[in-house]
């Protein structure tokens, strides 16, 4: 049987204490994973932003402490999404959209690599005199996105050097190497409304400890794939590891909610490799292409997430 180089079980909880600094302006974020295909970052405040960022990825949010507000263009109207403390939102792709976060707040936030065909955005929107945005582009940027951090800082250091800032007025260079039809607006999307974990949970007691497990699993979607979503956001609940999950095209993250539980990883269908324990707020990242099986009692919960851009349905 071949060796295959197992993920590291990273604790939430502990990693946020340790990297508490990183969450203070003026960096206010820290990536957790960064190499891979998803991006997982925590984010902290305050972080007030007039930038909107536009992608073909999907963005899933949660908040571990205090509340967060989203802005978004929908319908070509401004929209503003509250996600409080407990909620998980599953932003789609194709929107503009704006974080705005307060002053000792914290969450998380998953994107994943950006195919080589995809271009992201960023953009400002000319404002009224009393600040409100309208839908004339004051200032525009479209790029590979390749390093979030780094290209997104770099685009918003560029609008504050620039004329547009300035004057607050579009000036020809404004949109010198918009792209849109790489990354296309789509004004009819509408995103499902924000989870609050702890009542879904609840709700889905029975369901997930059900006795007759189908499959060996009782796993249940938070998010319905059949409105077309690349991202598969499920919680595991009593498991007795016959069931094997797989995805071959992109990565998924695995964060114990409730209780412990026990990962086996597969190198073929049915051959055991090893396994990883995950007590509470312990999280792996599984590779693509690796099957794993869970095994936890009734009463564990296991949040796994994962985004495939060949799942995109809208």
């Amino acid at each position: 049987m071949s060796a295959i180089r197992l993920p590291a079980v990273v604790n939430v909880t502990d990693w946020v204490a340790v990297n508490r600094d990183q969450f203070l302006p003026p960096v206010c974020n820290k990536m957790l994973h960064t190499d891979g295909q998803l991006k997982l970052f925590y984010v902290g405040g305050p972080n007030q932003r007039k930038d909107y960022h536009i992608e073909e990825g999907e963005e899933l949010f949660y908040m571990e402490r205090g509340d967060m507000e989203l802005k978004m263009l929908i319908g070509n109207r401004f929209v503003s999404q509250p996600i409080l403390q407990g909620q998980l939102f599953l932003l789609p792709g194709n929107l503009f959209h704006s974080p705005q976060r307060a002053a000792d707040t914290i969450g998380w936030v998953i994107e994943r690599e950006r195919l080589a065909s995809e271009i992201d955005g960023l953009r400002y929107f000319l404002e009224t005199a009393d600040g409100t945005p309208t839908l004339r582009p004051l200032f525009e940027r479209y790029v590979h996105m390749r390093d979030l951090g780094s290209q997104v800082a770099e685009i918003i250091a560029e609008y504050r050097r620039s004329e547009e800032f300035r004057t607050g007025q579009p000036t020809k260079s404004a949109s010198d190497n918009a792209d849109t039809a790489a990354v296309a607006y789509k004004p009819e999307l509408r995103p499902l409304p924000p989870v609050t974990l702890a009542d879904w949970l609840d709700k889905h007691q029975q369901e997930l400890d059900n006795a007759e497990v189908k499959n060996g699993s009782s796993s249940l979607e938070v998010f319905p794939s059949q409105c077309g979503y690349q991202f598969l956001v499920e919680v595991v609940g009593r498991s007795d590891g016959r069931q094997e999950f797989v995805e071959y095209n992109c990565e998924t993250w695995l964060l114990q909610l409730v209780g412990e539980c026990s990962v086996t990883f597969y190198v073929e269908k049915g051959q055991t490799a090893t396994a990883r324990r995950l007590g509470e707020k312990d999280s792996l990242l599984v590779p693509a292409g690796v099957a794993f099986g869970v095994v936890q009692s009734a009463g564990c919960r296991l949040l796994k997430a994962s985004q495939d851009p060949g799942r995109k349905g809208y």
